[in-house]
C-alpha cells in the first residue's frame, strides 16, 4: 500500500456513499471502525494501518479531515466616548397629558349627573300639561323635587256630551237619581222617583241596649238563654244566673251586651 504523511484525520470509506467511499458495503474492512478515523483507531488492527492513502476493496482514495480554520484574532474593542444623555423629564411634563384629560373627563361627568336645572317650587302648576285618573282631568304641579304630582281638578277626559242626555241612573236613600250631561263638561243629579221600588229601602235604626250599671241584676237574653246577670265596673261579667223557663221576668229581657 502506499505510504503518506500522516494526517490529523481521515473520513471512514465505509460511510461515504458511491463513488466516493465504499457505500456501506459489507466486505468493506473499516466497517467495525468510527465515521471518523485516526491513529490510535488502528491500534489493534494488523491489516490496516492510519497511514494507507485508498481502501482496497472500494479502490477509493481515503479522504482528509480538513483541519477548522483558525479562530480570529481577538480585536480589542474601541473605547467610544460616553455619549450625553438628556436630562430626565419631570413627572409632569412626562405624564402631564394623562392628567389632563383625566380632569377633563371628570368635569363632563359632573356636568352630565349634577342637576344644574333649578327646580320649580312646590304646588306650581306646570302649564301645559295634565293627566287622567278615572276619566278625571288634573293639573299638573311641582312636588318642589325636580318631579311632579297631580293637581286640583281641570275637567272631564271623556269627550263632553250633549245637555239632558243621560248617564246613569243610582240610588240614593231609597229614592232613584239619575246624571245628566250639562253640555259644559259636567253633570247634574236629578230626582227619578221617590222611594222607587228598584232601591233598597234603608234599615231603620234599632236601638241598642241601655247602659248596664256595675253591682245591678239584669235580666238579658244571651245566646237564646234567659239570664241575670250581674257586671263590674269594667263591664265583665260578675255573677250569671240561668232562670227558669216561663219565669215572668223574661219577658221583659234585653239584649246582653257584648263582652
Amino acid at each position: 500500500m502506499e505510504r503518506s504523511p500522516t494526517p490529523p484525520g481521515k473520513y471512514n470509506p465505509y460511510y461515504l456513499p458511491e463513488p466516493e467511499g465504499c457505500g456501506k458495503r459489507t466486505n468493506c474492512p473499516y466497517k467495525s471502525m468510527p465515521p471518523q478515523l485516526h491513529p490510535p483507531d488502528f491500534d489493534n488492527q494488523s491489516m490496516l494501518d492510519f497511514t494507507d492513502s485508498y481502501c482496497s476493496t472500494c479502490e477509493r482514495k481515503l479522504k482528509l479531515i480538513v483541519p477548522p480554520p483558525p479562530p480570529p484574532k481577538a480585536v480589542e474593542p474601541t473605547i467610544k466616548p460616553p455619549v450625553s444623555q438628556p436630562e430626565p423629564k419631570s413627572w409632569f411634563r412626562k405624564y402631564g397629558w394623562l392628567l389632563v384629560i383625566l380632569l377633563v373627563l371628570i368635569a363632563g361627568l359632573i356636568y352630565w349627573l349634577y342637576p344644574f336645572q333649578k327646580f320649580c317650587e312646590q304646588g306650581t302648576v306646570v302649564a301645559g300639561k295634565d293627566t287622567c285618573i278615572n276619566e278625571v282631568k288634573y293639573a299638573i304641579i311641582c312636588d318642589g323635587k325636580g318631579g311632579f304630582d297631580k293637581g286640583d281638578k281641570i275637567g272631564s277626559c271623556v269627550p263632553v256630551c250633549d245637555s239632558g242626555t243621560v248617564v246613569k241612573t243610582f240610588c240614593k236613600g231609597g229614592d232613584q237619581y239619575v246624571q245628566v250631561c250639562d253640555g259644559k263638561g259636567g253633570y247634574v243629579e236629578k230626582l227619578k222617583k221617590a222611594n222607587s221600588p228598584d232601591c233598597p229601602q234603608p234599615e231603620t235604626h234599632k236601638p241598642g241596649p241601655p247602659p248596664f250599671k256595675p253591682g245591678i241584676p239584669y235580666v238579658v237574653n244571651r245566646g237564646g238563654r234567659c239570664v241575670e246577670e250581674v257586671y263590674d265596673r269594667q263591664g265583665r261579667i260578675q255573677r250569671q244566673k240561668p232562670l227558669e223557663p216561663g219565669d215572668p221576668r223574661c219577658k221583659k229581657a234585653v239584649r246582653a251586651p257584648q263582652l
